[in-house]
């Protein structure tokens, strides 16, 4: 018992601040990417119908952009595959092999944002949110245990 309690004292504060540490480095690093690969998807329902749009950036110069649209009981999917390009935060498609590039908007690492004809959508990364808010989770969890053990150190020198 006598080890364990010795192990609460620094051994677990310096573990909890180190993976603090770890956890927001890694949250930093991820946020300031400029997109993430992986699916992108937003639904939007438009005059009575509903569009859905998933853009997947497969590699660094290829996407498959769906889009998925119901009008009633009419069910009508279009896939394509495009090249694409992110500058300054923005992500422009060609439907022509990489000849000409049209701004399709903004991207970061967790969404884009679409906006065309008066109409905006927001397409949202699933699997870099669900990171982001893992990463949030085990940082809480962390700072938690650091400070317990913070606690706990302080407390049994005030005892000794």
């Amino acid at each position: 018992m006598e080890k364990f309690k010795k192990f609460l004292k620094i051994p677990t504060l310096c573990c909890t601040t180190g993976l603090f540490v770890v956890l927001l480095i890694a949250l930093i690093v991820m946020s300031s990417q400029s997109y993430s690969r992986g699916t992108y998807v937003g639904e939007e329902t438009v005059f009575g119908a509903k569009i859905k749009i998933e853009m997947n950036l497969k590699d660094d110069s290829n996407v498959v952009a769906g889009v998925t649209s119901i009008v009633g009981s009419t069910t009508e999917f279009e896939e394509n595959e495009l090249k694409y390009k992110v500058t300054d935060g923005e992500i422009f498609t060609s439907e022509d092999n990489g000849e000409n590039y049209n701004r399709f908007g903004k991207i970061d690492a967790y969404k884009i944002s679409v906006s065309s004809d008066g109409y905006s959508m927001t397409l949202t990364n699933k699997s870099a949110t669900a990171a982001r808010a893992t990463i949030i989770v085990f940082m809480v969890i962390s700072l938690a245990g650091a400070i317990a053990s913070g606690i706990y150190t302080i407390l049994s020198k005030k005892n000794i």
